[in-house]
């Protein structure tokens, strides 16, 4: 039910981006730090805008530098269209207190870029423009990393970690704890500086579900997916290929696509020794039935392009391709993503680069500015009859 709804939601076609709505982005949030003169992570957050007040997820367990604890998670905030993503914690005795770490994403060059804002009582914040603590967890390519976030409907440490919600605490004991310790950090978070000034009237499993702005986690998601896809579509074109129709034939389906039995072996052969125990269970039982024959060779083209796919995915695992998910999603964004580039190149193209909205999924998400925002990120493309013979 979980694979289906996301895929619904992953599926509706689009990606030729509108002008984006002006945002709150790291040059203005330098600006306001600049004339504010904030001291403490606390004065800073009380200056933000409420674009990123009204847009964050909690990690009451982190894998990151910046830890998180139930009492005191950490907040991840980010604007609408996720040009900005930043974080900070509960208090400063924690790991990482004492700062933001922040993701840029700048659309234009497909390319991410990580920051901190270190914080002092005694002094002006102090920007540290090129941390070198980031490299590894999120990526290995040098100047060109990547976000941390985790697929599908499942977000490990985050609290609504299954859908947004609690909905499984009466059947497992570890969401029933997961949503005791949120309500008691709910309880109190009104007395903390720092996460007084979010929108606290917005809690999980609560509001309208029809909205996308009560699916923080997979609101992100779905941001940093696209600009991954994005990313990703990027480095391919910059490994070289002087046609970017041959790889948009076979991940457009226009080229006969293996057989189910074929393609479990080329599987198990070409991805085996990535597989992260910790998602071998997930691919084995199941995973590979549902798959789109579009993901082997998706990674086929980045292997023979010389690339690192195991960049590709959004997991801190680096041997692990969970980020595909039993949807499919990313082979079908990237290859929206290789055909806006290669519509730049012949301008015939740019017929097919149709947009609609995921208004139009199986979770009938209604109209709203956070979703015109993802909207014009792009959606995978459902390919237009006649697409194929163009090639």
């Amino acid at each position: 039910m979980i694979r289906s709804i996301l895929f619904s939601l992953l599926a509706a076609a689009a990606i030729s981006p509108a002008a984006q709505a002006k945002t709150f982005g790291y040059v203005e949030l330098k600006t306001m730090i600049a004339e504010k003169d904030p001291r403490t992570v606390e004065d800073a957050v009380a200056f933000l805008p409420a674009e990123l007040r009204a847009n964050f997820t909690l990690m009451h367990e982190s894998r990151s530098l910046q830890e998180g604890e139930p009492g005191a998670p950490r907040a991840i905030v980010f604007n609408d269209d996720g040009s900005l993503v930043m974080s900070f914690t509960g208090s400063d005795r924690i790991r990482g207190g004492n700062r933001f770490e922040i993701m840029t994403f700048d659309e234009k060059a497909a390319r991410f870029d990580v920051k901190t804002i270190e914080f002092s009582r005694v002094a002006k914040a102090t920007f540290n423009e090129a941390p070198q603590n980031c490299f590894g967890c999120h990526g290995r390519i040098e100047n060109d990393l990547h976000p941390v976030w985790d697929p599908g409907l499942v977000w490990r440490g985050a609290y609504g970690s299954r859908d947004d919600s609690f909905e499984l605490a009466q059947s497992d004991s570890e969401i029933r704890q997961e949503a005791d310790n949120y309500v008691s950090f709910m309880k109190n978070a009104g007395t903390n500086a720092r996460y007084r000034p979010l929108d606290l009237e917005q809690k999980i499993g609560e509001g309208d579900r029809t909205k996308i702005e009560a699916h923080p986690n997979l609101r992100l998601g779905l941001i940093l997916m696209r600009q991954q896809a994005k990313r990703v579509a990027r480095l391919i074109e910059e490994a070289g290929p002087t046609d970017l129709k041959t790889p948009l034939k076979k991940l457009l389906g226009c080229e006969v696509a293996s057989t189910e039995p074929e393609f479990l072996q080329q599987m198990t052969a070409f991805l085996g020794k990535f597989l992260n125990p910790i998602y071998g269970d997930h691919f084995t039982n199941g995973f590979l039935k549902v798959e789109s024959p579009r993901l082997i060779d998706a990674l086929f083209i980045g292997q023979a392009l010389g690339l690192d796919i195991t960049e590709w995915p959004l997991t801190i695992e680096k041997r692990s391709f969970a980020i595909f998910d039993g949807s499919f999603a990313f082979a079908d964004q990237l290859a929206s993503e290789l055909l806006a580039r290669l519509a730049l190149r012949e301008p015939g193209y740019q017929k097919f680069l149709r947009r609609t909205s995921l208004q139009n999924s199986a979770l009938g998400l209604a109209p709203s500015p956070a979703l015109a925002a993802i909207d014009r990120l792009g959606n995978p493309l459902v390919p237009t009859s006649g697409l194929c013979s163009e090639f």
